[in-house]
């Protein structure tokens, strides 16, 4: 099973320079530390070339599921 298919990006058909790729690449890269009970969330962003636009987008997500505690509720 993989855990973040619902993630992936098809690639278009008519792309030549993704042909050989089954998805497309993402600009951003989210990296999860390992994490146990009670610890706190931690992880690393890697955003690459126009993704650096995002940040804000990001920082808005991530300072919501620390308010949220990461709960889906609000």
């Amino acid at each position: 099973m993989r855990l973040f298919a619902g993630f992936e990006t098809p690639v278009p058909e008519k792309s030549e320079l993704l042909r050989h790729c089954t998805t497309a690449p993402h600009l951003f890269i989210l990296e999860p530390q390992e994490l146990l009970l009670g610890d706190v969330l931690e992880f690393g962003l890697t955003l690459i070339g126009r993704a650096i636009d995002l940040l804000p987008w990001f920082l808005l997500v991530f300072e919501e599921l620390g308010r949220s505690g990461g709960n889906s509720e609000p």
